[in-house]
């Protein structure tokens, strides 16, 4: 017993710990990438600079942090990072009448922060938002407040970059105030939502309008009442510019391609949106929210990390504990699940101009394929790859060029790269393997990271499980609940959409993301899902003529007829092998093949490297050659 401490000198020795030492999460200190991927069995499992006692599977101690000030609302106590554990000192609380100096404070805290994961994007997110005021002035730029995180930190961000501006430009900032618009929807709104933009408009005297409607038509009322308002006021008619700060970030959902300062669609009003937080990720807004001791809605401490409405909002399935409860969104360590507790949007973000994952692409256009086939058990020699051959005759019988296919790990960085490398190069890419629940199941993820997408819970695929769990069951659709599993199966890219079978409607749908088909790695399945694609979703197109010379002697024979060939018919596609199976005892053969688009062309090719033979008795056969398995109709 002398040789062990008694368990209240191990729980001081923590405590002690716990207080003096300070606790990063790796997620937001930039030691877990965008891209890594938890799986349901070790979500919380992520790599630690030190370990510390944590509740659930992991993480950061949820004991030291979140305090529920009021219903709704929740912050830190303490600074997670070590950089100032007083709230007062980062500026943020404004507890003095004196709005104009917490402001001011805010801004020099910002401006000398530390933390090396945000420094460089905050600075330059304020001087976006100074040149936002300096062009268009305090009045004519509005924040977009729906009391979401992204709102949150650009508000902060705002308030921060006006007060430096009014103290610059011999501005009052008490007479300025900081203009905010709300959305509100009364039956969809979350009621912590709405509590806490209520309380941050009165902590910080912001000048709030707010519309009981849609995005686009309180922009539209509001941008008119401006300009109404500035009539009154000036004789001028010119149009006034306006500018509205919104949160969006890369790799929401439907923004395209924005700037930092993007004009308004053609049927919008005239605005400029300013996005000061683009360049921002997931685990950054995050570090901000936790390093200046901000207050957010207290949904985000109950497993929410992406929030719409009350219809369309749940918390994350991949923050869900055992015993039913989650974890806080800043857990959260792969980012591309940011949306997984959102459904996927029906219409367009009129914050942002809709765009589809790959923009004007159809599959029933494509000319050329890749394939890129998942598993580690094939690179290792346990299980065969029959999928590449079986692929590589459909592709042929569907008039397609494959232009590379690769085989790759189960690793999700290996196959990003792949992807992105096939997809730049090919009009359509096709995936075999890493589909399921298992740990080495990643494809989806990669698919999501290469195209740039978010993932998130998809109604049509969680449609179709519980559909075919009610028929497999004898059940009603009503009845039937879905497993942490099965929510995973339904988490589907943004942008992706399921095609069915039109011959069996009933079958499970193909998924598609843009130009990439995601399809099982079992042979069986595989077959089924390329037959269905090659039959229904690519061009038909008519077969491409070869034909196919044999030869009784070897390729050092016929190097020079064939180079000359090759450089008189550029059009065409020549190849040559040696025949291995078949010959003649002590005899040698060579086979030659030419292939082109026109069939005129590729006879008149082949009898032209016939006649530049030395030995035209060499010829035994051409054949007019269409299947890889030698379907042919032979010629003399």
């Amino acid at each position: 017993m002398a040789g062990n401490p008694s368990p209240l000198l191990s729980a001081g020795i923590l405590l002690l710990l716990s207080l003096f030492l300070p606790v990063r999460s790796s997620l937001l200190d930039g030691r877990v990438s965008h891209g890594a991927r938890p799986r349901f069995s070790r979500l919380m499992r992520r790599p630690m600079s030190r370990r510390w006692p944590a509740s659930g599977a992991g993480g950061l101690t949820r004991s030291r942090g979140c305090k529920k000030e009021r219903r709704g609302i929740s912050r830190r106590e303490n600074s997670p990072f070590g950089v100032r554990a007083n709230a007062n000192e980062v500026g943020v609380e404004a507890k003095s009448n004196d709005q104009g100096k917490d402001a001011m404070a805010l801004y020099r805290n910002l401006i000398s922060c530390d933390e090396p994961t945000i420094r460089g994007s905050i600075s330059k997110s304020l001087g976006i938002l100074s040149q936002a005021f300096r062009v268009y002035g305090p009045r004519s730029v509005i924040i977009s407040f729906n009391g979401g995180k992204d709102a949150v930190v650009g508000m902060h961000l705002a308030r921060a970059a006006l007060a430096k501006h009014c103290e610059d430009s011999g501005l009052n900032f008490e007479e300025q105030k900081l203009r905010v618009i709300y959305f509100l929807s009364q039956e969809r709104e979350f009621p912590e939502v709405r509590e806490f933009v209520e309380n941050q408009v009165s902590k910080f005297n912001l000048d709030l309008i707010t519309y009981e409607t849609d995005f686009v038509s309180g922009l539209k009322e509001c941008i008119e009442k401006e300009k109404h308002k500035r009539a009154l006021e000036t004789t001028e008619k010119d149009p006034f510019p306006m500018g509205f700060v919104l949160g969006t970030r890369k790799g929401d959902p439907n923004c395209g391609k924005q700037n930092h300062f993007e004009p308004s669609s053609d049927w919008m009003p005239a605005f400029m949106r300013i996005n000061p937080i683009l360049d921002w990720d997931y685990g950054q807004i995050w570090n901000f929210l936790l390093w200046a001791n901000l207050e957010y809605p207290s949904l985000y401490d109950s497993g929410y990390t992406s929030l719409g409405g009350t219809h369309d909002t749940r918390p994350n399935p991949h923050l869900k504990k055992p015993d039913g409860t989650y974890f806080p969104a800043h857990y959260l360590s792969d980012w591309t699940l940011e949306r997984a507790g959102r459904d996927l949007r029906r219409s367009s973000d009129m914050e942002c101009d809709l765009q589809k994952v790959q923009p004007g692409f159809s599959s029933a256009n494509a000319r050329t394929v890749g394939l890129i086939v998942v598993g580690d058990e094939i690179l290792k020699g346990r299980t065969p790859d029959t999928n590449s051959p079986y692929a590589l005759v459909k592709f042929r019988e569907a008039c397609l060029q494959v232009k590379r296919v690769a085989v790759v790990p189960d690793q999700e960085d290996d196959i990003v790269e792949e992807l992105r490398r096939q997809v730049s190069a090919c009009d359509v890419v096709v995936t075999s393997g890493g589909l399921g629940p298992t740990h080495d199941d990643v494809t989806l993820y990669a698919v999501a990271r290469a195209l740039g997408q978010p993932m998130q819970r998809s109604r049509k695929m969680e449609d179709h499980i519980r559909k075919t769990k009610a028929e497999r069951n004898g059940i009603s659709v009503d009845e039937v609940s879905l497993t942490d599993g099965e929510q995973a199966m339904a988490t589907l890219p943004l942008g992706s959409f399921l095609r069915k079978n039109p011959d069996k409607p009933q079958a499970w749908p193909i998924l598609q993301c843009g130009r990439v088909f995601v399809l099982p790695g079992v042979p069986g399945f595989f077959e089924e899902k390329l037959d269905t694609i090659c039959e229904h979703f690519l061009p038909k197109r008519r077969k491409t003529p070869l034909l196919r010379a044999r030869l009784s002697v070897d390729e050092l024979s016929i190097v020079s007829a064939l180079n000359t060939a090759v450089d008189r018919y550029s059009r065409v596609s020549f190849g040559s092998y040696p025949l291995i199976s078949g010959r003649k005892e002590g005899g040698v053969q060579t086979v030659v093949t030419a292939e082109s688009e026109n069939e005129a062309e590729v006879k008149e090719a082949m009898a032209y490297f016939i006649e530049c033979l030395s030995n035209k008795s060499s010829v035994l056969s051409v054949d007019t050659y269409n299947r890889l398995h030698g379907e042919s109709a032979s010629s003399d």
